[in-house]
This record gives structure tokens, sequence and C-alpha cells, in this order.
């Protein structure tokens, strides 16, 4: 939960930053407006500030595991923002590095100071346990800096 959290986190920042927000968000959803009329709702590329506007908007994420645990999540989410689940799961889905929450204080780095603290690995799984399988195969493996 607290990478998925910090993840959210980091879009919305960068979503307000607006330099530093690629990819943008492809997500868009049709919603039936107040004269019963079916539009179309997607972002705005040269507003980016209307992804983070929206995340701000989204309940913590114990209250949407709650949700998840119910069977209500997308309900609940397209009820807050008819984009909100959509833009979740790209979020979620394009993230393309792995992050661990340290529970361990003895693997976190003394001279932060806070107990939230995350393990990055920058490979997607599959290609982590390739690499793993390749590295038994071959007697292990050394490391190289240029």
């Amino acid at each position: 939960p607290q990478a998925c959290d910090l993840v959210i986190m980091m879009t919305t920042a960068a979503s307000f930053s607006a330099k530093h927000f690629e990819p943008f968000p492809s997500v868009e959803t049709s919603v039936t407006n107040a004269q019963g009329k079916v539009v179309k709702m997607s972002f705005d590329r040269s507003k980016p500030r209307e992804v983070g506007e929206i995340l701000q908007k989204c309940p913590s994420i114990h209250k949407m595991t709650d949700f998840t645990k119910k069977g209500i999540l997308r309900e609940e989410l397209e009820n807050i923002h008819p984009l909100l689940y959509k833009l979740l799961r790209w979020i979620i889905g394009t993230n393309r590095c792995e992050l661990h929450y340290i529970t361990d204080p003895s693997m976190r780095v003394e001279g932060v100071h806070t107990e939230h603290q995350f393990l990055l690995k920058s490979n997607p799984p599959e290609k982590e346990r390739a690499f793993k399988q390749l590295k038994s195969d071959h007697h292990g493996s050394f490391h190289a800096f240029h």
C-alpha cells in the first residue's frame, strides 16, 4: 500500500510542476451529462494540473483497500470523478519499477531521518527472474564499472 501511495503522490506532484509530466495519461471515458447526452471525457494535454486536481480527491490507500475488499472500488472512484479509476489504473499499470516499503529498520539509510523509506528496483520482475536464472546457469556474475 505504501508504494502505491508514493507513486500516486509523485504523479500528483509531477502534474502540478508540469515540467516533468511524461508520459501523459491517455485515459478517456464516456459519461452522461445533466441533459442526458453521452459525452467523452479525457485529459487535456495542455492542462496537466487537471490530473493533479483529480488525484487530490482520491481516497486514502486504506479506504481504497476497503473498497476493493467489498468489490466496490471502481464504482466509488468513478463517483468521485469519472476518470479517477482509469487514471489510477494508468498510474499503477505504467509504473516500470518495483518499489518495496522498507519495514526492517536495519535496512534503512541511517542519514535519512524517516521511517518511510523504499527500495527501488528498476528491472521488471520478469527481467530480474531471467537475470537470476542466467546468473545461476553460468555460475555467478561479477560487477564492472566503466
